[in-house]
């Protein structure tokens, strides 16, 4: 898909599977978390780049496994950072996306 997941499940399972077990609704719940984690990540830290940063809901995946959380939160300081840079300098491009 658009955010980069290809989801494999074997049909099997997928059939033994109900949508009101606990595992399911469990996994929703998480679901729901993240996204909206995800969304004032983008949202409220990223400011007005949020219109030209559509890839970020995949690029933040790497903050659901403890090994790659660190790693993940620093590079989207790394990209809010040059992304407030960017916007400090005078090019009329620049100035344009930065205002939006």
């Amino acid at each position: 898909g658009r955010a980069g997941f290809l989801v494999k499940v074997p049909v099997d399972k997928l059939r033994a599977t109900l949508t009101d077990s606990p595992v399911v609704l469990y996994q929703n719940s998480l679901a729901r978390s993240y996204t909206a984690l995800t969304d004032s990540l983008v949202s409220e830290r990223a400011g007005s780049m949020t219109l030209t940063t559509d890839y970020y809901p995949g690029k933040l995946a790497g903050l659901l496994r403890q090994d790659t959380a660190v790693e993940t939160m620093e590079s989207f300081k790394e990209d809010v950072a040059a992304w407030h840079d960017a916007c400090k300098r005078s090019s009329p491009v620049l100035k344009s996306i930065c205002g939006r």
